[in-house]
């Protein structure tokens, strides 16, 4: 089976070689790139063939591989988890932003389309007039619905 090749995001590759057959190669990459799809053509490239022996993801988005803490550490100390715990905008900080005026937030909390400005990409993080991230919104054609909103009121 041969796969259509599509464009990729690759901002860093390095390698080192750690043995005549082995290299180490650390990727900071966009998402949608197949690590394992870069290793076969690289080792293609080489004409010796390519696979992974291991993957380590290092960070996703603003999470990051050395901030982790071990479930093991937390089960022992389950006072830790607070001082570990993020506010739920930074996994979704890359989203556009939109802060709603109150009609739209009464709008959104009822479960209700919202047309808004022009905005990039399908989803969105809607902030209310005081800055609380209020939904998460998902375009449908030319509406942007709430698909998860964080407010009772």
């Amino acid at each position: 089976m041969v796969l259509a090749a599509r464009p990729v995001q690759v901002d860093r590759l390095e390698w080192e070689q750690l043995s005549a057959a082995i290299l180490r190669i650390t990727v900071d990459c966009g998402k949608g790139t197949y690590i394992r799809a870069l290793a076969r053509d690289i080792g293609a490239h080489l004409g010796c063939g390519g696979h992974l022996d291991q993957l380590v993801r290092t960070a996703v988005g603003a999470f990051r591989l050395e901030d982790a803490v071990q479930l093991d550490a937390l089960s022992a100390d389950p006072s830790l988890l607070a001082a570990h715990l993020h506010a739920p905008e930074l996994a979704v900080a890359a989203w556009p932003v939109v802060t709603l005026d109150p009609v739209a937030v009464k709008r959104i909390v009822n479960g209700l389309p919202l047309t808004l400005p022009e905005l990039a990409g399908d989803q969105a993080r809607a902030h209310a007039p005081d800055g609380a991230l209020l939904a998460l919104l998902r375009r449908d054609g030319a509406f942007w619905r709430p698909a998860k909103v964080f407010t009772t009121e």
